[in-house]
């Protein structure tokens, strides 16, 4: 399905268990609160160490694009520029 950028409703999404339920509109709000009090009983050390395993961890590839030539004058001129705003509003 990612590769082909195919899109699906939801009752195909629930033929194929990509998704466990379809409910309607009026009855979201009490699902969220259902699924809310769920997801409060599990202590939130062990929530965390679920969530990361559903996120993938891009914090070196963070950093190292921070460090591309190319990104330090736009920092730069973005902070020249802030530095102007601040001064011209303090008069």
């Amino acid at each position: 399905m990612l590769i082909d950028t195919r899109s699906l409703d939801a009752q195909e999404a629930l033929d194929i268990g990509l998704i466990t339920d379809i409910a309607q509109q009026e009855v979201w709000a009490d699902r969220v609160e259902a699924l809310q009090g769920r997801s409060e009983t599990l202590p939130k050390f062990a929530s965390q160490a679920m969530f990361d395993l559903t996120l993938p961890d891009t914090r070196a590839q963070d950093m190292a694009t921070a460090g591309r030539p190319s990104l330090k004058p736009g920092i730069q001129a973005y902070g020249a520029a802030v530095a102007v705003a601040r001064k011209q509003r303090s008069g």
